[in-house]
């Protein structure tokens, strides 16, 4: 297996919809920074902005954020979260800066979210056969069970131990 270097953190980036995700996120973003791993994301919001939290507090080093061009970001709302150390503006749509993303992502944890985060996962998984987590226990990973060849590439984790043994392989 590949050494990884870096980690894409992909979940819904309303803040509500992310708090009850928010003790996995705080663990994800420790887990992380001790592994001396840089920290990938959208914009910074919701889970995004839980994980960079608890990464930050832990020591985390480097975190990079790719945004969309500002227009898609004004039309639904969302904004800038934790300042990053690097911004990567793609000038694109969400699924074009999606698929950008997902060509330098090195293994992606999905944890909560919808349509826009199966479609992150799909890009990952399928488009180019990176390492996908998925967290249990949230609408993702439904929609990851309903799809059998996807299910197939995707590794879904129930707890912390888990994903610092994945983590640890690579």
């Amino acid at each position: 297996m590949k050494k990884i270097k870096s980690v894409t953190i992909i979940g819904t980036w309303r803040k509500a919809k992310a708090l009850p995700a928010k003790k996995w996120a705080e663990q994800v973003g420790q887990l992380i920074a001790e592994q001396g791993l840089e920290l990938i994301s959208g914009a910074g919001t919701g889970i995004s902005e839980l994980v960079v939290n608890s990464y930050r507090r832990h020591g985390g080093k480097k975190y990079t954020t790719y945004l969309v061009a500002p227009k898609y970001m004004k039309i639904v709302g969302e904004k800038l979260g934790p300042r990053p150390d690097k911004i990567i503006q793609t000038k694109q749509d969400y699924p074009g800066r999606n698929l950008t993303m997902a060509k330098k992502t090195e293994l992606a944890i999905a944890l909560t979210g919808n349509m826009g985060v199966l479609e992150e996962i799909i890009f990952n998984a399928k488009d180019y056969n990176h390492p996908v987590i998925v967290i249990d226990g949230y609408p993702i990973t439904d929609m990851v069970k309903a799809l059998p060849n996807l299910k197939k590439q995707v590794k879904i984790i129930s707890n912390i131990r888990s994903l610092q043994n994945i983590l640890a392989k690579y």
